[in-house]
């Protein structure tokens, strides 16, 4: 009886119903050893199902640009299968992601210590747009080596490299002309 309702239950795809019938069979004969195996394996797929959703939630999320949720849901993914080459890849993704995150910090930083100092003669305001001259160039190469084996990436990281030296030499040319 309740063994068979089980089988029935977990080759139909019920879950939740098969777990129900398993654990009542457990309850109603403690030496059940074919119990105790599909709890596990029904544990393991749950687990793996759960592992997919946390991975699949995490790289949307990080698609749209939502970097905290896609930790968050990185680190579930991790708990559950540890190191996998999925949880790698979503892992560099989002560094990667963080990183071009502080190049467009870094570039706010000088623009804003560049303006501070057009505004106010005050050379305590290019304190941020020193820093960021100093920065912007390691983080923009540091992406080009995180992004070494995609060439797609590599020119579009080279057209930002173009981009923000331009606009640090117009900020250069308005602190001249100061």
């Amino acid at each position: 009886g309740q063994l068979e309702s089980a089988q029935r239950l977990e080759q139909a795809g019920d879950v939740a119903g098969a777990r129900a019938a398993w654990k009542q069979a457990l309850a109603l004969d403690a030496d059940t050893q074919s119990a105790r195996d599909a709890l596990a394996r029904l544990d393991a797929q749950a687990d793996d199902a759960e592992f997919r959703r946390a991975l699949g939630e995490s790289l949307d999320a990080l698609d749209r640009g939502n970097y905290d949720l896609a930790e968050k849901r990185l680190a579930r993914a991790r708990a559950l299968r540890g190191a996998d080459a999925g949880v790698q890849q979503a892992s560099a993704r989002l560094a990667e992601a963080r990183r071009g995150q502080k190049l467009v910090s870094l570039e706010k930083d000088a623009e804003t210590g560049s303006r501070g100092f057009l505004i106010t003669g005050d050379n305590e305001y290019l304190a941020p747009y020193t820093q960021a001259l100093q920065d912007l160039p390691r983080q923009i190469d540091r992406l080009m080596q995180l992004s070494s084996d995609n060439p797609s990436q590599q020119e579009r990281i080279q057209e930002m490299r173009a981009v923000t030296e331009q606009r640090i030499s117009l900020l250069q040319q308005g602190i001249n002309l100061r």
